[in-house]
C-alpha cells in the first residue's frame, strides 16, 4: 500500500494589501504540522496558490516566534528545498490527497478566498471524504466551501486577535465575522491560546499557538483512516 500524501496549500501574498508592510505564511503553522506528519512517515507536498513564490511573514521569523519546530524546518536542507520548489496550485496535476491543510498567515486572507483552483480541490476533497485542515488565517481558504460551510463547528483567527494585531483596519475582511455570516458555527477560545475544533473531516486551529496541537490532531485523524 503506497504512504497516503498530505497537501499543504501556502499563500503567494507578500504584502498587507496594497501596503508595503511585508506579510507571507506563518512558518510556525507551517513547520508544526510538518513535522508532525513527516516524523510518522507521511509523505508531505507544497502548494504555493499563486504565481509568486511562498515567503514567510518576516514576524514569524523573529525571536518571539522561532520555534523549535521552525529552526528545525530551516535547518533541514530537503524541507527548504521542498519549499523553495513548490509548484503554483493551478499547475498541479490531479491526484487525491488523503488531506488537504491550508497554513494560515494574513497573506492567506487576500488570495485563499474565491480561489478557482482552491475550491476545486476541496470540492474534490469532500466529494471522496478527503480530510480538509486549516489553521489561523489559512481558514479563509473555507469560505471556497460555499453552502458546505452552513453549519460547521470551526476556528480560525478571531475577531479580538485580529484587533489585538493591529490589522483590523488592513484586512479585507474580519474572518470570525464572515465565517459566521456563511453560516458556519464558529467556536472561539480567548486569545491566542490554542484551540482546535473538528467537525467530521474538518479540522481547524484558531492561532498560531494551535499549530502543534492541529498537526496532531491531523495526525490522529490520518492514523485512524490508514489503520
Amino acid at each position: 500500500m503506497s504512504t497516503p500524501r498530505i497537501l499543504f496549500v501556502l499563500t503567494s501574498q507578500h504584502t498587507l494589501g496594497d501596503l508595503a508592510h511585508p506579510t507571507g505564511f506563518w512558518h510556525e503553522e507551517l513547520s508544526a504540522p510538518w513535522w508532525a506528519l513527516r516524523d510518522a512517515g507521511f509523505q508531505v507536498d507544497l502548494v504555493r496558490i499563486g504565481p509568486k513564490p511562498a515567503v514567510a511573514d518576516p514576524a514569524s521569523l523573529t525571536d518571539d516566534f522561532r520555534t523549535a519546530a521552525v529552526n528545525r524546518f530551516l535547518a533541514d536542507t530537503a524541507s527548504t528545498q521542498a519549499l523553495a520548489e513548490a509548484p503554483v496550485l493551478s499547475d498541479l496535476p490531479p491526484a487525491d490527497y488523503a488531506a488537504v491543510y491550508l497554513v494560515g498567515g494574513h497573506g492567506a486572507m487576500w488570495d485563499f478566498p474565491a480561489n478557482p483552483s482552491l475550491q476545486a480541490l476541496l470540492q474534490h476533497q469532500l466529494a471522496h471524504d478527503g480530510l480538509i485542515a486549516a489553521v489561523c488565517h489559512g481558514v479563509a481558504g473555507l469560505l471556497n466551501l460555499g453552502a458546505d460551510l452552513k453549519g460547521r463547528i470551526l476556528c480560525g483567527f478571531s475577531n479580538e486577535e485580529e484587533q489585538m494585531a493591529g490589522a483590523s483596519a488592513v484586512v479585507p475582511f474580519m474572518l470570525e465575522s464572515v465565517l459566521r455570516e456563511a453560516g458556519a458555527h464558529y467556536q472561539g477560545a480567548p486569545a491566542f491560546h490554542s484551540n482546535v475544533m473538528q467537525d467530521g473531516l474538518l479540522i481547524t486551529g484558531q492561532n498560531p499557538q494551535s499549530s502543534a496541537a492541529l498537526g496532531e490532531a491531523l495526525l490522529k485523524a490520518l492514523s485512524t483512516r490508514t489503520a
